[in-house]
This record gives structure tokens, sequence and C-alpha cells, in this order.
């Protein structure tokens, strides 16, 4: 309930365009924002303990390298496709958020890495607790990003007006 909470919040406060569990370049984004003005991305990661900050989000495929063929002329003049691999793209701020109490407990861990932090208590009030760096390089297309959140909203009003018909 937490990423919808801060979906809404982004919305409303910041004036962001804003959906949860948007699925981008292959990988899902639990928040994924854009801001219209300024045309930068933002993707937020929920973590609920240690473990799943620890070990299973290096699991993600979005850690990996991203596999496509390119044409390649040789010294014969010929033709011919060979993989290449790439980093994925990433969005300019990444934050991850967190319970206060999973924030004081892997404080130096989460202070070592390149991206953001924000906490959130029982009332789900989110916190900034610590900034993140903008990512320059290989950065996420802003009009795919924009278009899947679009696709996401769409669909999670069509889906969710037909499971919850309203009474008249």
């Amino acid at each position: 309930m937490q990423e919808i909470a801060l979906a809404k919040e982004l919305r409303v406060k910041r004036g962001f365009i804003a959906c949860h569990e948007v699925s981008n370049y292959g990988c899902r984004a639990d928040v994924l924002a854009v801001d219209k003005r300024k045309q930068i991305i933002y993707e937020y990661e929920f973590k609920r303990n240690s473990l799943d900050l620890k070990v299973c989000e290096l699991r993600k495929s979005k850690y990996g390298k991203e596999t496509h063929y390119k044409w390649i002329t040789d010294k014969t003049g010929r033709h011919h496709s060979c993989k290449v691999k790439t980093d994925f793209p990433q969005p300019n701020y990444f934050y991850f958020v967190m319970p206060m109490e999973l924030w004081q407990k892997e404080i130096i861990y989460l202070r070592s890495l390149k991206v953001g932090v924000m906490t959130f208590d029982e009332k789900s009030e989110f916190y900034v607790q610590k900034r993140c760096p903008k990512n320059m390089s290989n950065v996420f297309k802003y009009h795919v990003v924009e278009q899947n959140i679009f696709i996401r909203l769409a669909n999670w009003y069509v889906w969710n007006d037909t499971l919850n018909p309203t009474v008249s």
C-alpha cells in the first residue's frame, strides 16, 4: 500500500506523472515517476528487510548486461552481426524506500551506495534520508518511460473500474 501512497504523493505534491508497478525496459519498477517540466526520471524501489535489500536486489536483471546485436563490417567489406553487451539504462534518480527501522539497521551499508534513500512511518509519510546523485550517462529514454507510465495508468484505471464497479 505504501507504493500507491508514494505515487499519489508524487502526483499531488510535486506534480509528477507517477504510477506503481510499471514495466520498463524489461524490468518492473515499484514506483516510476517523471517530471514533465524538467524531463527527469525517478525510480523508487521498496525494500522491506535486509535480505531483500542486500541479496535479492542484486539478482535482478537490471543490474546485469543487456545483449543486443550490432551490424559490423569486416576488412573484406562483408556485413555480419555480433553480440554486444551493454549496461541496462538507468533513471536520472534512484531511491530505495524502506521503513525507518530498516534505515537505522542498515545505515552504514546504505551510505556506501550511490543511491538515494527515503523512509516512511506508520502513517505512510515519506522522508528523504539520503539524496541521490544525478545520473547523466546511460539514462532511460524519456519518451519511452513516459509512454510506459501512461500505458500502466490506462490499464490500471480500466481494470480497476471493471473489477470494482460502483453501485448506482
